[in-house]
């Protein structure tokens, strides 16, 4: 008799050992499973404000391009309007999406552009450069934090 209780007992043991490491087994899958999910949706995140970046950027090539036929020529070009209006819309975008740095440095820059585009005084075409670069470095540098990219030296 004493030796069917041991045996009980040691069949009774082997099942909550079992149960109990096939429970922390099954914690720890599910554990990974959700840092793995965060992971997706961090880098999925990522990869919204990415796109959205360079649609912004994009809109921003259009608008430098006409500033710069508007410095050379003192004539604003017709397809200005437009392009502003697309420019003025992805920032809207960025306000959305973006971290308060960016907010802050693509609303600089849209108005440094608009500047440069529709100011009637006549520009020094030399001078286009320096007059939208600290603004242009502003936005360019608050992207690559966005994007976790590490600023160069």
């Amino acid at each position: 008799m004493a030796a069917s209780i041991i045996a009980l007992i040691a069949t009774f043991a082997g099942g909550l050992i079992g149960a109990g490491g096939s429970l922390a087994t099954q914690r720890l899958s599910l554990h990974a499973t959700a840092q793995q999910r965060e992971a997706e949706r961090q880098a999925n995140l990522r990869n919204e404000r990415k796109a959205t970046l360079v649609e912004f950027l994009d809109a921003v090539q259009l608008v430098e391009r006409l500033v710069d036929r508007r410095w050379r020529t003192g004539n604003t070009p017709g397809e200005a309007g437009d392009a502003i209006h697309r420019l003025w819309l992805q920032q809207k975008i960025l306000e959305i999406i973006g971290g308060h740095d960016l907010r802050v440095a693509s609303l600089g820059f849209c108005l440094r552009l608009s500047d440069g585009l529709f100011d009637q005084q006549k520009r020094d075409y030399s001078k286009l450069g320096q007059f939208l670069e600290e603004d242009r470095n502003n936005l360019l540098r608050a992207a690559r934090r966005e994007l976790d990219i590490p600023d160069r030296a």
